[in-house]
């Protein structure tokens, strides 16, 4: 038996939350809770299948003057050289995109198929965490996570994701949102 003299655990704290308090300290909780979740995944992934998730906002990337249509319709970043016209007035997203394709990785860097370098070390590091914003990263099968994104709530897991796009001539990896 090892027996030490450190005591800096002897004055930390744990909380052991119960439904429906939560937080480091238990210090949240819901105003409307209903007792058959057992847990704050349940409950949010519950809260998103039952209302519907209609973004109000939308984003949009400022530094190319495009016209997409009338507003609210706007570009957004992921539009960018993505090999689909997106602008209406001189298709000025997919300029200069061949300056994409020189770039070259370095050592200790994995290319994604869309062109983003990452570190190493994110290469097939977390399979339900891509790292490539077209999901190249990782070994399980790409759709998978894009396809819990159509139906599911807006989570982490869904933003900054491209989705796969076809059409009669092309294949892409890249779209601005799975959301539908």
């Amino acid at each position: 038996l090892w027996i030490s003299n450190d005591t800096s655990l002897g004055k930390q704290s744990f909380f052991n939350c119960t439904l429906p308090s939560f937080g480091p300290m238990c210090q949240y909780s819901f105003a409307f809770y209903q007792s058959d979740y057992s847990s704050l995944n349940e409950m949010i992934y519950n809260f998103y299948l039952n209302n519907k998730y209609e973004p109000i906002t939308l984003t949009c990337y400022t530094h190319l003057q495009c016209n997409r249509g009338p507003a609210p319709s706007c570009l957004d970043w992921s539009e960018i050289c993505d090999g689909k016209v997106d602008c209406l007035n001189g298709g000025h997203d997919e300029e200069h995109c061949w300056q994409l394709e020189i770039n070259d990785c370095a050592e200790n860097e994995y290319r994604c198929i869309n062109g983003q370098y990452i570190p190493d070390e994110f290469f097939r590091d977390n399979p339900v965490a891509f790292d490539c914003l077209d999901g190249a990263d990782e070994a399980r099968k790409l759709d998978d996570k894009r396809e819990k994104c159509f139906l599911s709530e807006p989570t982490f897991m869904c933003e900054d994701v491209t989705c796969m796009f076809n059409t009669q001539f092309y294949v892409s990896p890249l779209t601005s949102s799975c959301m539908k």
